[in-house]
């Protein structure tokens, strides 16, 4: 519980959890539907083309989950969600093969994306680049 400053009494729960197929729903749409990272570009093509991004982006998570465990983390303020982050070993990163860095430790994990919403309207998912120092990164599709 924070207690906010200047106004006594005033109090904001925050919570941050494991992402799971439960609180997926939680991402922003546009974000649900974000696979930059999670498929290679052959596979994110052919998912854009059926029209199938949210159900590639379960998908991965479910895998991730069931695999290595949790991918990612959402934080709540008074219950409603305030922003989320995804990372991942390599092996479930394909687009990391991209990177001039590459490849990437097999004992590594990648920060894929982290949203938190911004103050003007119309804010969107902007997955970050998993290395700030990886120079000539693609750029993701889904970002503004």
């Amino acid at each position: 519980m924070w207690i906010l400053p200047g106004k006594p009494g005033n109090r904001m729960s925050r919570r941050i959890v494991n992402i799971t197929l439960d609180n997926l729903g939680d991402l922003p749409p546009k974000c649900r539907k974000c696979v930059f990272w999670e498929l290679d570009p052959v596979s994110r093509a052919r998912a854009e083309e059926s029209g199938d991004l949210e159900l590639e982006k379960e998908s991965w998570v479910s895998s991730v989950l069931l695999e290595w465990g949790s991918c990612g983390k959402i934080a709540y303020v008074d219950g409603v969600p305030a922003g989320y982050m995804l990372f991942a070993p390599p092996q479930y990163v394909p687009r990391s093969i991209a990177f001039p860095t590459s490849p990437v430790s097999a004992d590594a994990v990648l920060f894929m994306t982290a949203h938190l919403p911004r103050t003007s309207p119309g804010a969107a998912c902007a997955p970050s680049r998993p290395s700030a120092t990886a120079a000539g990164s693609p750029r993701p599709a889904c970002s503004r």
